[in-house]
């Protein structure tokens, strides 16, 4: 729709939304999973800041917690 340049249709709306919460449930749980390879993403997910979710788990909530302490500015890029 976006690309074709044309306004939605109201039978086209509510399935754009349920992609889009199946969307995010699923980058949600695959950050979540793989939060040793990535804690930075994992911060930037969960931050509250950001309407963030919250941590699934005890160890996911500390890893968080450790990368906000370390690097206030955890989502910049590193240089």
């Amino acid at each position: 729709m976006v690309h074709a340049g044309r306004e939605p249709g109201w039978q086209e709306i509510q399935p754009a939304f349920d992609a889009y919460e199946v969307l995010v449930n699923f980058l949600g749980t695959r950050i979540q999973a793989n939060w040793k390879e990535h804690p930075r993403t994992l911060a930037a997910w969960c931050d509250p800041w950001t309407g963030g979710p919250e941590p699934e788990s005890a160890a996911v909530a500390v890893a968080f917690e450790r990368v906000r302490e370390v690097d206030e500015r955890y989502w910049l890029p590193r240089c």
